[in-house]
């Protein structure tokens, strides 16, 4: 037999059992029309061991009808409940509960709760069968919390004030009777509501029950303009017809912190404007469309008839297509949402009365700006999977069950922003979220309005603009433009949470739980520099310095797509007192990006009037999801970078020069500007003393053609001279004698000497190599009588040379020496003086004449060392032996020289000197050396 259930699916379950009742029976299995399958009563009270209750089925097509089929039925804990596969419930010896399920061919239902527990003492016990119409509040208005009144009509029963009345099977009954109005056959109830605990003296509940829709939802409809459909993968697809337009109505206006809320609806979409002062709510939308899948399970445990975990959570799986519009100036934004299916909480009977509620669950949107523009929009899709957890658990302490968490996310937000022209700056802000309550109040006894709201989640994503014209960002050092995507996620408990305390005997706080999140994209920025930092410009007849344009950038990317398109360099000009923004300088203007580029560079020069300062500042024009940003970004707050232009050009004075090998010439080196005038000095040959902008410029000793050059210091700007070092006119350098002298002298503490002693004076031979040494030592020791003493000295010297030369011109000359000399004494009886050890070694000289004028090189080192006396070394060229010194050295040098006609005479000498004096133990020692060679021609 097929019917039309009731409207209300809270008693879809006790109007199948009436229609039952005078039909024909159950029939066979559906053939696969029907698609849903119901159990009546939709909840079970046994309160007695052996005390039983018949269940039946019902399947229900899509468009709502019922029919009676057989079914097997089963239950998950036959200790607390044990049903037949007929149906038949009995209640087992077992304080608990347990769930009851019924299949019919390839339908299965919902799970039934089935309770085995015992009532409050004397409670009267009413069956649905009992129940004549429906439960209706006394004072709809009235907070949901312990004391709320309702009516209900029941038959066959009587009813005393201040008795517990529960209901056995599904209806939502359970409460203490305030007043009991006898009628024909029946008796009118007026029912407060109690905490569990005042219902039953043992209750216990643990099961998982899943959320199932009402079933009006499922079919197809039409509601404020939205076609509802049953989507392909299960869950309810809806859609507006293409066209539709949208705007605010029902404004109602509160204040709330300062800020004024006015709520209105959009359509289908409940939303509230938070603004700074009422306004005509300025928010329009075109069609929109979507889905929403959802799997949803109730947890509920209660011990000893107290609460001890409420939650509702799964998934559910929302996706949005909407395009919501900004039609007026706006500070402030919109959030509006759309109820797509309610779930109500899968607990009937006397539980129900207290704990019955609803989980809405849908989709929404957000949308804000602060702007003066209007027309500012969001073309927004959007598609997650949402895990939610929404109750509270006191299995210890008692806390909020929260989690809303978006799984893979995904959305676009092409933006809809007009020309900003140049001064506008705005700020947009556009996400797209699911979202889920849990509330507490049944719907047909109070009104939506008065319900508890336990928790309120939401979770999607939130896209962020802040644009500004080019020259609004150039001006504002702390603001560049950019977007940004980041996840969207916030749990809000009830802040009327004292009736829930009373209620469920249960203590919790408000709160909030609203995480800042990292963005997961955002647009590119990055750095921008120009190197050098000062450039010489172009005088008009040739091109100036070049400045190199370097910016580089990070996240290119939005959402895996690349996101540049050009990167912009713009010009920061006064002109008439006006700061502008114009092209950059030509090669360094815009700069095209190739896929997954992040550095771009351009090269460019100035002119002379541009001499100064010359400030520009990096933008990047992006695309996202398509659709071009219509204002360029600049790649950091303060974007710029600066190159300091001058007209500066060096000049070098003399340009040109010739000179001898190893002569010297000054520079001086000038900047036509009036800026930093210091210069660095280079050349291809040469040395320099000195720095700064005059320098002495000495020569090398190879003739050629040279280079000196001055670089102004941080700039690439520079000019040169011209050097030619000239060949010496010909000539050459004749030995006529040569000679040396190794020398050693030790001298003991009463005067006796020991000596060897060399001299090759006056050598012609002109041998090509010579080595002379010497060397001696004594020892000595006190006379008798005297208090015992030792002295000893030692002392050596020798000398060697090369020579090169052809029929007695010199090619070179190298000669060496060196003396160490040492004393020592043991005892010091004051009679006594101390030894000296002296070498005068390596006394080498050498005459030669110069015919013509020939060029010399020097090249030498000399050491010495003492730990007492003060040896020496030098090196000396004279003009002859008793004219003026030419040059003389000591440690290291390398000179090249230019001598005309003449006799000149070069000598190196060594010598060393050591002394031991009486007072003590002493010793001394010292060291001297010389090498030098002379190198004749270039």
């Amino acid at each position: 037999m097929s019917r039309r259930p009731v409207e209300s699916p809270r008693f879809l379950v006790a109007g199948l059992l009436l229609l039952a009742a005078c039909g024909d029976g159950p029939t066979d299995p559906p053939s696969g029309t029907a698609s849903t399958l119901v159990v009546a009563p939709g909840s079970l009270l046994l309160a007695e061991a052996g005390a039983t209750q018949q269940l039946r089925a019902f399947a229900v097509d899509a468009a709502g009808d019922s029919t009676e089929v057989a079914a097997t039925f089963s239950s998950s804990d036959p200790s607390v409940v044990s049903i037949t596969t007929t149906g038949l419930a009995t209640g087992g010896s077992s304080i608990g509960s347990a769930r009851i399920v019924a299949t019919s061919g390839e339908l299965t239902s919902a799970p039934v709760l089935a309770l085995r527990a015992s009532p409050a003492a004397g409670a009267l016990l009413v069956a649905d069968s009992q129940v004549i119409g429906g439960v209706a509040a006394v004072d709809p208005d009235a907070p949901y919390a312990p004391g709320r009144r309702y009516r209900v009509r029941i038959r066959g029963a009587s009813a005393a004030v201040g008795q517990v009345v529960l209901a056995t099977g599904g209806a939502p009954i359970g409460g203490r009777v305030v007043s009991a109005a006898p009628g024909a056959g029946e008796t009118e109830l007026v029912v407060a509501m109690v905490p569990l605990g005042e219902l039953f003296q043992e209750l216990s509940i643990d099961a998982r029950l899943p959320l199932t829709g009402a079933l009006a939802d499922e079919a197809n409809q039409t509601r404020n303009g939205v076609r509802l459909s049953r989507a392909p993968q299960g869950g309810t697809r809806f859609a507006t017809s293409p066209g539709a337009r949208f705007h605010a109505s029902s404004i109602r206006t509160t204040s709330a912190g300062g800020q004024v809320e006015q709520e209105f609806d959009l359509g289908p979409f409940k939303c509230k404007l938070e603004v700074p002062a009422p306004i005509a709510v300025p928010i329009s939308m075109s069609s929109f469309s979507g889905d929403l899948n959802e799997s949803l399970a109730l947890d509920l445990v209660v011990e000893d008839a107290v609460v001890r975990r409420f939650v509702v959570d799964g998934s559910i799986r929302p996706t949005l297509t909407v395009a919501p519009r900004i039609t007026a100036a706006l500070e402030g934004k919109a959030g509006c949402l759309y109820k797509i299916r309610e779930f109500p909480l899968p607990i009937g009977g006397p539980i129900a009365a207290v704990l019955g509620g609803q989980v809405p669950v849908g989709i929404g949107f957000e949308i804000g700006a602060k702007t003066t523009l209007g027309q500012l929009g969001a073309d927004v899709t959007f598609q997650s999977t949402i895990t939610a957890k929404l109750g509270f658990d006191c299995t210890g302490a008692c806390e909020w069950v929260q989690a809303f968490d978006a799984t893979a996310p995904t959305i676009t937000v092409k933006p809809v922003i007009p020309d900003l022209g140049t001064s506008t700056r705005i700020e947009l802000g556009a996400s797209a979220f699911g979202w889920a309550d849990l509330t507490l109040g049944l719907t047909f006894w109070d009104g939506e309005a008065t319900r508890l709201k336990l928790l309120a989640g939401k979770a999607g994503l939130e896209q962020k603009f802040e644009l500004a014209p080019s020259e609004a960002q150039a001006a504002d050092p702390a603001y560049a433009s950019s977007f940004s995507l980041k996840p969207l996620v916030e749990v809000k408990a009830a802040a009327e949470y004292a009736p829930l305390q009373n209620l469920l005997q249960v203590t919790l706080t408000f709160f909030t739980w609203a995480p800042e999140f990292t963005p997961i994209a955002r647009s590119p920025h990055g750095t921008f520099a120009i190197t050098p930092a000062s450039v010489v410009a172009g005088d008009g007849t040739q091109l100036g310095e070049r400045a190199t344009f370097t910016v580089t950038l990070t996240d290119p990317t939005f959402l895996g797509a690349y996101a540049i398109e050009t990167v912009q360099i713009r010009w920061r000009r006064t002109i008439g007192g006006t700061v502008v923004l114009e092209s950059g300088r030509p090669g360094c203007t815009d700069l095209a990006a190739a896929q997954d580029q992040l550095t771009f560079t351009c090269e460019t020069d100035f002119l002379e009037e541009h001499a100064g300062a010359q400030t520009f500042h990096a933008f990047v024009k992006t695309r996202i999801f398509g659709v071009p940003v219509p204002v360029p970004l600049e790649v950091a707050a303060d974007g710029k970078a600066t190159v300091t232009v001058t007209g500066g050009a060096v000049t070098v004075t003399p340009a040109t020069v010739t000179l001898g090998p190893g002569e010297s010439q000054v520079f001086t080196a000038s900047v036509s500007d009036g800026g930093s005038a210091a210069v660095t000095w280079s050349a291809t040959g040469g040395t320099f003393t000195a720095s700064g902008n005059t320098v002495t410029y000495t020569a090398g000793s190879t003739p050629g053609n040279y280079t000196v050059t001055a670089t102004r210091v941080g700039s690439t700007a520079a000019a040169s001279a011209a050097v030619t070092i000239a060949a010496p006119a010909g000539g050459r350098a004749v030995l006529w004698t040569m000679g040396g002298v190794s020398e050693a002298v030790v001298t003991s503490p009463s005067g006796t000497e020991c000596q060897d002693f060399d001299d090759y004076s006056e050598n012609e031979n002109f041998s090509p190599s010579q080595a002379t040494s010497a060397q001696c030592s004594g020892s000595w020791t006190a006379p008798a009588g005297e208090p015992a003493s030792t002295v000893t000295g030692s002392a050596s010297g020798n000398t060697t040379y090369q020579l090169s030369h052809t029929n007695g011109a010199i090619h070179s000359i190298t000669a060496s020496g060196s003396a160490t000399a040492s004393a020592s004494a043991q005892g010091a009886p004051e009679t006594f003086r101390g030894a000296q050890g002296r070498a005068h070694s390596a006394d080498v000289w050498f005459y030669f004449t110069v015919e013509g004028t020939v060029t010399v090189t020097i090249t030498g080192q000399t050491n010495a060392a003492s730990a007492h006396e003060s040896p020496f070394a030098f090196i000396e060229l004279y003009q002859d032996d008793t004219g003026p010194l030419i040059y003389s050295f000591q440690g290291a040098v390398s000179r090249t020289l230019t001598l005309t006609e003449g006799d000149y005479y070069l000598r190196g000498d060594a010598y060393a000197q050591a002394n031991a004096n009486t007072g003590g133990n002493t010793s001394s020692n010292a060291t001297a050396s010389f090498n030098v060679t002379m190198t004749v021609g270039p």
